[in-house]
């Protein structure tokens, strides 16, 4: 009754909001936004898939092109530089109101290889494998436990000689203090209520969690799920510090890499 439900928090991002939401800055606020900010927005979605990519053959060896998945595809900004790189492209998302905006994009490019899905933790609408899947900026804005479970649902629709390149946030540079607060908030509605008061925005914004993964049981879980290589490269969003994890379901072998 009290805490904050995400789901919920998230249709009111991609409703009301979303392409703040996504990148969490202030000029992509919804009443701020113009032609050039939305696409210098696509054009940084540009720039991490490539990063990614690059990254992956780099340690592994070339991917397959066949297909890719985007978890927590939110209005698209990867969604399209992935439909021009991969014959058939799924996103998923729970919020309606996100993948309505996905859509318009690729509508508006042509990006006719693209399904849009709407998500649930055991990604029941999701029926095929991947050459590549990724989640960025996504995964620390949905509870541990539940955020394990999408971890290992994705990971079983990974193909062989695929690659998963997960963000995850395990860490804050900020004090504990402030870290107990963000807890505090995210399950007791009134004082994120206040909170918001007190930071100069509407009382009842939805709260954006941030949850903190213990890299050592996403390794478990990629273990069981029989991905043989790893590699890290670590990631920095103000206080928040996270690695993308990349898990390579090769036929042989067995390491992780920093």
């Amino acid at each position: 009754m009290f805490g904050n439900d995400p789901d919920r928090d998230w249709e009111r991002f991609g409703a009301e909001d979303p392409y703040y939401s996504i990148l969490n800055t202030e000029a992509y606020r919804l009443h701020r936004l113009d032609d050039e900010a939305i696409q210098k927005i696509f054009r940084s979605g540009e720039s991490c898939v490539e990063g990614f990519l690059r990254f992956a053959e780099r340690r592994f060896g070339s991917l397959p092109r066949h297909s890719a998945l985007e978890y927590g595809c939110g209005v698209g900004r990867l969604q399209l530089p992935l439909s021009s790189r991969f014959e058939t492209v799924t996103g998923v998302d729970v919020s309606p109101s996100m993948l309505r905006e996905a859509e318009h994009h690729c509508r508006r490019i042509g990006a006719n290889n693209v399904r849009l899905l709407l998500s649930d933790d055991e990604l029941s609408k999701v029926d095929t494998t991947f050459d590549f899947i990724v989640s960025y900026l996504v995964l620390q804005h949905i509870p541990v436990r539940r955020g394990e479970a999408v971890v290992r649902q994705l990971l079983a629709r990974l193909n062989l000689g695929g690659v998963a390149a997960l963000h995850l946030t395990v860490g804050r540079s900020s004090s504990r203090v402030r870290h107990w607060v963000h807890v505090m908030r995210r399950n007791f509605r009134p004082l994120h209520y206040v909170a918001n008061l007190r930071c100069g925005m509407h009382w009842n914004e939805p709260l954006m969690q941030t949850n903190l993964y213990r890299l050592e049981r996403i390794v478990g879980i990629a273990t069981a799920e029989d991905v043989t290589e790893m590699a890290l490269h670590p990631v920095q969003h103000g206080d928040h510090l996270g690695v993308m994890l990349y898990l390579h379901r090769a036929t042989t072998g067995n390491s992780i890499q920093g």
